[in-house]
């Protein structure tokens, strides 16, 4: 038969039970101005505020691997605050009884969700990768085939939240979208709309962001 060697060993920080959070609240003000029979204008403006944060929270050591991944409490940690007035505009021109033209423009902000929150929160899954020829052979890991310290000869690498630092000064994303359109009734039922959208990204990240301890150097 094949012989298959292990050479290297994963260990994750089970059980997790990481909670993230964000918190976002908006307000819309819309208004409808109907300047004349065939011109109407639709002006609003969105305020809105986000706040992802880690809730302190607590774990439980690991069953098989408390000396790698003991118990722990750690502090609520509040990433960022984002405050942006977003204003939307919008105008409808009937030419006549079967053609409108249409013109609009608005500002999107970038939402931030839980999961990049999670790549902070310390209590998250960690993992431990280490060198391991199972001297014994059977195929699992047992106690004391590995020197489980970090710093110890069979230590490779940990893949942990702790390698990661928030760039608190990070600039919120934002959309501009500017959207036209001609529509024109052919028949009852039956019209036909041309129509054009142009968008523009700023401050955009790949995600989850910059990390301030691996910097572009």
């Amino acid at each position: 038969g094949v012989s298959h060697q292990p050479v290297e060993i994963q260990i994750n920080s089970y059980p997790v039970a990481p909670r993230n959070r964000v918190n976002t609240i908006a307000w819309y003000l819309k208004d409808t101005w109907r300047m004349t029979d065939r011109l109407t204008l639709n002006l609003g403006i969105r305020f809105e505020q986000q706040t992802p944060f880690v809730p302190a929270q607590s774990k439980e050591a690991s069953p098989q691997f408390p000396q790698l991944f003991p118990a722990g409490n750690f502090e609520r940690q509040d990433l960022l605050t984002w405050n942006r007035f977003l204003p939307r505009v919008g105008v409808s021109w009937s030419l006549n009884d079967k053609t409108v033209v249409k013109v609009s423009a608005g500002t999107y902000n970038f939402l931030f969700n839980d999961a990049d929150v999670g790549l902070y929160n310390l209590n998250a899954l960690r993992t431990a990768t280490y060198r391991w020829r199972d001297p014994d052979g059977n195929g699992n890991y047992t106690p004391g085939e590995v020197n489980l310290d970090l710093n110890g000869a069979d230590f490779i690498s940990i893949s942990s939240p702790a390698n990661r630092r928030f760039n608190s000064d990070l600039q919120q994303p934002m959309t501009t979208e500017l959207t036209t359109s001609f529509e024109r009734e052919l028949l009852a039922n039956l019209g036909i709309r041309l129509g054009y959208v142009f968008r523009h990204r700023q401050d955009y990240f790949e995600t989850p962001g910059p990390n301030e301890l691996r910097p572009r150097s």
